[in-house]
């Protein structure tokens, strides 16, 4: 694998694990009895203690050495990395040590920990929640240099139970259309100005972009914003302005009282450049409307195209 691809630029590590230290998965170690961390509910309690007759954990230091000696055989100009899901118990069998860059799993509690205990060593969070949590993890440490979320698309399987087929921890659905999520994750990261606005009330939950309720209905509006200020208007009246630095989740709300119409949000950073979204009432359904973005299709009965509609 890695003399076939080690000329793509798009390859900026060369991983030799994923989770391989999970606690009782197989490998285990006198040193601890209980697991740590947010994984604990999804395992047994017999599986998260300590049973000797399962191999010793300390056997994957001599596997990811000879791992690393391989890669670097054929790559020695990219860094070696593996993401842990028990750095505790890795960091004391001398696992971590054998990586250039080291990747934590859910770990974020130990970032600061750790970097106390390893201060050059290259640290970034190899498979993490969505939440702002394990983004400011992230933002407010410098020795964190990055994070992999949980996911970008949706997907089949892991699912709660029949009739739900999918895991929805997404910021694109299955069909690839941006969710609340994605423009929340933009506002975090996007230097350019944009926003975007929701709404949901006790009736109608969902936090998504719609303004159909029942007149007078109480309804909670949500901007997601990289803008210092927004204001917001309910058929060109302002409902007032509000500044993001003073919402601590990094999104803006209202209490709206419902009037058909338009509900537009402006924004604002500090050069002065403004960004606007709206949304409105829809009327009653009129037409369907498809779009097929591969030109053709073959009469061959094998080709496929993807409609939208």
């Amino acid at each position: 694998m890695v003399l076939r691809d080690r000329n793509h630029p798009s390859i900026i590590l060369w991983s030799i694990g994923n989770e391989v230290d999970y606690p009782n998965d197989p490998y285990c170690h006198p040193s601890f009895k209980n697991m740590t961390g947010n994984n604990d509910a999804n395992k047994p309690k017999s599986e998260r203690q300590y049973d000797p007759d399962r191999p010793n954990a300390e056997r994957l230091v001599v596997i990811a050495k000879q791992l690393v000696r391989y890669v670097k055989e054929c790559d020695t100009t990219r860094p070696v990395t593996s993401a842990l899901a028990f750095p505790e118990l890795s960091n004391i069998t001398g696992y971590s040590q054998t990586l250039d860059v080291v990747g934590y799993n859910y770990k974020e509690h130990l970032y600061e920990e750790d970097h106390n205990k390893f201060p050059n060593r290259v640290t970034y969070g190899s498979e993490n929640s969505s939440s702002l949590d394990s983004w400011l993890a992230v933002k407010n440490n410098d020795y964190i240099c990055g994070q992999f979320i949980w996911t970008g698309i949706d997907y089949m399987g892991e699912a709660k139970g029949w009739p739900v087929r999918v895991a929805q921890p997404g910021f694109l659905d299955l069909a690839g259309f941006k969710k609340t999520s994605y423009y929340y994750r933009q506002s975090l990261w996007q230097k350019e100005p944009m926003i975007f606005l929701t709404t949901e009330n006790e009736r109608l939950k969902g936090d998504i972009p719609c303004w159909n309720f029942n007149k007078g209905e109480k309804v909670k509006g949500y901007c997601y914003t990289n803008c210092e200020e927004v204001e917001l208007f309910l058929n060109d009246k302002s409902v007032g302005i509000k500044y993001l630095k003073d919402f601590p989740e990094y999104y803006i709300t209202w209490d709206i009282e419902y009037e058909q119409g338009t509900l537009k949000a402006v924004g604002k950073n500090s050069e002065g450049e403004s960004c606007s979204y709206e949304i409105s009432t829809t009327s009653k359904p009129e037409k369907l409307v498809m779009y097929g973005y591969d030109g053709y299709l073959k009469a061959d009965g094998q080709d496929i195209a993807h409609i939208e509609i």
